[in-house]
């Protein structure tokens, strides 16, 4: 007969093998700005709810959330965060923009961590390695950059507008490179700063009409920005073909406020607004409803897919960050890409994407592929 000893020996047992076998923390880590932290939070809750890992907990840490939102944080803060997420075991995986100085940095501790991370943003190419923990969900900036560059005209006059951080000088040096490659140089490049006003960025386009006459401006940088550079030469009537990097797209082209942004055209990898793709509508309705603000963007898609990439390592058994790396490295390999609602994805030996560029052109009814006259 089992005694009073005996029960409490075997109910401490029970105890700590059903602690063991709790729901741990699974945590993704993400720096990729407001819209990016709601989706990924939807996605958070749709993967509990598959139930892909009843032994995890999937959640999502968000850098420097309060800062995000109230529009005052920094790169380094963003980098810090990086940092802070990579030396917490919790965080099995980060989705990250890296479009500072800062956070191209915060790689180095990224891979002494071993985490993989998956980006959501062009990265200069060389910046992965075989074997792991980084991923680039889009192409490199040299293959962006041979994209655009394959747009212009020999009897082109090329003016280069770009952003002050690591995305802009990068892909603008990328740019020059490819065109020269290409037998055509750029009569100008500009940068202007994040932290220029209004009539400062007014200005620097109206020098550009006056001076310069360019037929065709590359625009590397984002669509508010991208406005205001443009308008002396709407206001001249002056003629200009406007090419803008994967970074232009935003709510803002979608809105279109006076037809501020027809005749744009600028890099996207997949249309997020496609009423043939089912998956995509469905998301579309979805995130409309969870987040009740703002369009989805190209960006958002693939903050979805990164979550979803995720969750289908979970579902393979994977639980640590080693083995999630390496279930990434095989999607492609020896196991089938992952069918994302954005396309298949799956990588090379150094963690590239292997996804189609194509153009998107602003018109008055609506944001189209170009030269898509549906």
């Amino acid at each position: 007969m089992e005694t009073w000893s005996d029960m409490k020996r075997r109910l401490a047992i029970a105890f700590l093998l059903l602690a063991g076998c709790g729901r741990g923390k699974f945590e993704i880590g993400m720096n990729t700005g407001p819209a990016g932290a709601d989706i990924a939070r939807m996605t958070a809750s749709e993967i509990r709810q598959s139930q892909v890992a009843k032994d995890r907990r999937v959640d999502v840490r968000v850098a420097v959330q309060r800062a995000m939102v109230e529009n005052r944080a920094t790169p380094a803060m963003f980098a810090l965060a990086l940092d802070s997420m990579a030396n917490d075991e919790d965080v099995a995986v980060i989705v990250s923009r890296f479009l500072d100085k800062e956070t191209l940095a915060a790689i180095a501790t990224l891979r002494a961590q071993q985490v993989p991370f998956l980006a959501t943003t062009p990265l200069p190419d060389g910046t992965l390695r075989a074997g792991g923990p980084g991923f680039a969900m889009v192409p490199s900036y040299g293959e962006q950059a041979r994209f655009l560059a394959q747009q212009a005209k020999p009897s082109d006059k090329i003016a280069i507008v770009h952003i002050d951080n690591a995305y802009g000088e990068g892909l603008t040096a990328a740019l020059v490179n490819a065109l020269k490659t290409a037998g055509v140089s750029a009569a100008d490049v500009r940068r202007y700063e994040q932290s220029w006003d209004e009539p400062r960025m007014v200005a620097l386009g109206t020098d550009l009409q006056q001076t310069e006459h360019p037929t065709l401006v590359y625009f590397i940088g984002r669509a508010p920005s991208l406005e205001l550079v443009w308008q002396p030469f709407r206001d001249a009537g002056t003629e200009v073909r406007v090419l803008g990097s994967d970074l232009v797209e935003s709510p803002a082209v979608y809105d279109n406020p006076e037809g501020r942004f027809t005749g744009l055209r600028y890099v996207r990898y997949f249309d997020p607004k496609s009423l043939d793709n089912e998956r995509m509508k469905d998301l579309h309705d979805r995130y409309a409803m969870w987040a009740m603000r703002g369009e989805m963007t190209g960006e958002i898609a693939l903050i979805y897919d990164a979550m979803m990439l995720t969750g289908e390592a979970l579902r393979s058994g994977a639980r640590t960050r080693a083995e999630i790396t390496t279930y990434f490295s095989e999607l492609g390999n020896t196991r089938p890409a992952f069918q994302g609602v954005t396309g298949p994805i799956a990588f090379t030996a150094d963690g590239s994407v292997a996804r189609k560029l194509e153009l998107a052109e602003v018109t008055n009814r609506g944001v189209v592929k170009a030269g898509d006259e549906r």
